[in-house]
Formats: structure tokens, C-alpha cells, sequence
């Protein structure tokens, strides 16, 4: 089984679907850390933040699946079932999901 998955999905409650939840089973999230999360055109980052770093991040939660969980509010960012993690691209700072 791979351990670095990711699903988006939209929150039905959100009438603008705007918002975003995002499901992850990876190591790098077992933390329950905050994350800097940037959404681009081919792919979305996952990214620890620095001690002096001073913008929003988004905490992760654990859900009862043992996935972890994350919102976010994005009209750009896609809505997919699971996709593993592109680990070429990925540090131990940063993970990458390209769509």
C-alpha cells in the first residue's frame, strides 16, 4: 500500500464551492503540524513553514480513517479521488501533488 496519497474533495455545505477538503496519508503529515499550502495551474505544495515565517498556514487534523485532514478555500484547486504524491519532487519539507 502507498503511504503518500492525497484526495480532494469540495465541502457540500459551502454554497460558493469555494471550499476544499483535502485527505492525506503520508508521513510527512503525521505531525498534526500547520502547512503553507500553494495551489498552481498543474499542481498543489504542501510546505512546513519556517520559524520566522508570518503568513496563513492551515493546520492538519487526524480523522477516524487515520487520514489527515486539511480545508482549504480555493475556486482554482481541482476536485480528484486519490492521487499519490509525486516523490521525485518531494523534500522532507515539502510535498507535491501535480493534477
Amino acid at each position: 500500500m502507498n503511504k503518500h496519497l492525497i484526495s480532494i474533495h469540495p465541502n457540500l455545505r459551502d454554497k460558493r464551492n469555494r471550499e476544499k477538503h483535502i485527505n492525506v496519508k503520508s508521513d510527512f503529515f503525521k505531525t498534526k503540524e500547520e502547512y503553507i499550502i500553494k495551489v498552481y495551474d498543474d499542481c498543489i505544495t504542501f510546505e512546513r513553514p519556517t520559524i520566522d515565517y508570518q503568513g496563513f498556514t492551515h493546520k492538519a487534523y487526524e480523522k477516524k480513517s487515520g487520514w489527515m485532514g486539511l480545508s482549504v478555500a480555493s475556486t482554482t484547486v481541482p476536485t480528484f479521488k486519490t492521487k499519490e504524491f509525486d516523490l521525485e519532487d518531494c523534500t522532507e519539507d515539502i510535498m507535491v501533488c501535480y493534477y
